[in-house]
């Protein structure tokens, strides 16, 4: 992986703030509706507020959307971490979440594979030291325990993004 994303570094982008842990997690979102191309009033939600900004910094915001997208499946798709499946009803496709952070930031993302890979890889790469913190009894979390697991699905769910 590190070799691979160091030979296809992307073009780079004019920085911005980036929040380094953007996903719906950090999102709090509220009711809200808009109107569809017959006048219809849709209920919908939007965020109201982003939050856990501690890895904050200024960087290349494709970071933020590429992290995002490493936890969006697509519809019947399981999710790179254990292999739980998600429900997809009323959630845009990734490809949709792209064309609208484009037209929201008025940037041009281009292709995510190297900005979805490398979050995929940063997240197995944290979590291998929790899992190597379970292993050492210094944490007695259940989840750390799945990680044995869950690591190399990450891992090869980076693989699989970039074509390695």
């Amino acid at each position: 992986m590190r070799d691979w994303l160091r030979a296809h570094l992307p073009d780079e982008a004019e920085p911005a703030v980036v929040h380094g842990d953007f996903k719906l997690d950090n999102v709090i979102v509220e009711p809200s509706t808009w109107v569809d191309g017959a006048g219809e009033a849709v209920p919908t939600a939007r965020i109201s507020a982003v939050v856990d900004w501690e890895m904050a910094t200024v960087g290349d915001p494709r970071a933020d959307l590429g992290y995002l997208l490493s936890f969006w499946p697509e519809p019947g798709e399981e999710t790179a971490m254990l292999g739980l499946t998600l429900v997809h009803d009323g959630f845009p496709l990734r490809d949709e979440v792209v064309l609208l952070w484009e037209a929201a930031t008025g940037r041009t993302a281009g292709d995510m594979r190297w900005f979805v890979a490398l979050a995929v890889w940063k997240l197995a790469i944290l979590l291998e030291a929790n899992y190597h913190r379970w292993l050492a009894g210094l944490s007695d979390d259940p989840f750390y325990e799945r990680l044995g697991v869950g690591v190399p699905m990450l891992l090869a769910r980076a693989r699989q993004v970039c074509g390695a």
